[in-house]
């Protein structure tokens, strides 16, 4: 199975979620050179052993050839997309007819994190417009899953 992730972060969560798949080529892109930086060292393994790999790359300009992926998916990153059609429409074209995607996100009436203000960079939507950008964005099998965050906000 292909799947890729936008924004891995620092990846440290990645060693558990390789442990509970096999034969999974995970792919990961990320804007942040500091991101890149910190999985560089923390990763190392995965990558030397094939595991893993990344990429340097924009959510709307991905490397990747069309119906790439039968997984793709975006945690905590959709904030940071100032034209989120467009990084839709390029998670449709890189997804295989079938595959599924996953975009988690706190919602604008939800979020409680100081830092999650428009002048940081952060754009939080509400769930209408959620749904509307991955309508207009080429999908149309949509659910909306709604859960408390269990991570305490620091």
């Amino acid at each position: 199975m292909d799947v890729l992730q936008i924004g891995f972060g620092n990846g440290h969560l990645l060693p558990d979620l390789l442990g509970r798949a096999e034969g999974l080529n995970y792919v990961r892109i990320d804007i942040s050179q500091t991101m890149i930086d910190e999985v560089r060292r923390f990763d190392a393994s995965l990558v030397t052993s094939g595991q893993t790999t990344f990429h340097h790359a924009k959510a709307e300009e991905t490397p990747f050839l069309a119906a790439s992926f039968d997984r793709v998916f975006a945690v905590n990153v959709i904030y940071f997309w100032s034209d989120a059609l467009r990084q839709l429409k390029e998670i449709g074209g890189v997804l295989r007819p079938n595959g599924f995607r996953l975009i988690a996100a706190t919602l604008e009436t939800t979020s409680a994190n100081p830092v999650t203000r428009p002048e940081f960079g952060f754009l939080a939507r509400d769930e209408t417009t959620l749904v509307v950008l991955h309508e207009e964005a080429g999908f149309s099998d949509l659910t909306v899953e709604l859960f408390e965050e269990a991570a305490p906000h620091l």
